[in-house]
């Protein structure tokens, strides 16, 4: 197997930190829906409560 050039090492590091952000992109992403979507339960839940309670 032939010795890999600083080039291919270079290019073998920058893949692994695009991997790497994308990862974490992603998990961010998935974090924060599941927020919005707590968000909206509670807002769903306040919107029924008011109903069978109005003022």
């Amino acid at each position: 197997m032939p010795q890999a050039s600083i080039q291919s090492r270079i290019s073998e590091a920058v893949q692994q930190r695009v991997a790497e952000a994308d990862y974490r992109l992603k998990v961010q992403a998935k974090q924060f829906w599941s927020v919005v979507s707590v968000l909206q339960q509670v807002r769903r839940g306040v919107s029924w409560a008011q109903k069978q309670h109005p003022h």
